[in-house]
């Protein structure tokens, strides 16, 4: 499987003598890298931690592009295999995303060795205006499993960088620890 995800990688590049421009560099979706500055990096380090909990996170393709694409680098890492994404589609955008979520967090909770669960914001979740608070109590209070919101859009410049985004899932977790 991961020799197929590669081989398929492969045959979208170019020579480099044929890029002439950012446009040229095509990768599986129509975004660029957005580096070690997203705060979604944090969280997918932070998550190496947890051996039982598993990590949610809801964003706009580019966004959950570079969790799924991390997870296959280090798929020799088994803990890694609990950060699961969902997408948001244009019905979620404007109508919300807490009912998708629901679903997919009971998809994920459904497994007897996931203790809890850390849903993940990104940019456009928050733009939109969910509620992660209130969409996590809910998933919580259904599945009998601690939800942990953890708010990472870096659009605001209130989580530039992956620190911010680790400290911030670190204090979704305070409230158990202490």
């Amino acid at each position: 499987m991961v020799i197929d995800y590669i081989m398929s990688c492969l045959s979208l590049l170019n020579r480099v003598s044929e890029i002439e421009s950012s446009k040229d560099i095509i990768g599986r979706l129509h975004c660029q890298s957005s580096g070690v500055i997203c705060p979604l990096h944090g969280v997918m380090l932070l998550n190496e931690l947890f051996e039982d909990t598993a990590t949610l996170i809801v964003g706009a393709p580019e966004c959950v592009y570079y969790p799924q694409v991390g997870t296959l680098i280090r798929l020799d890492n088994p803990t890694l295999s609990g950060i699961y994404t969902y997408v948001m589609d244009e019905n979620d955008v404007v109508f919300g995303s807490a009912d998708g979520l629901k679903i997919a967090a009971q998809a994920v909770l459904e497994d007897p060795e996931i203790a809890a669960l850390f849903l993940v914001s990104s940019c456009v979740f928050e733009l939109i205006g969910d509620d992660l608070r209130a969409i996590s109590a809910d998933i919580a209070n259904a599945l009998g499993k601690p939800v942990f919101p953890v708010h990472t859009s870096n659009y605001d410049h209130h989580c530039p960088d992956y620190f911010k985004a680790i400290e911030r899932l670190l204090e979704a977790i305070a409230t158990v620890l202490s």
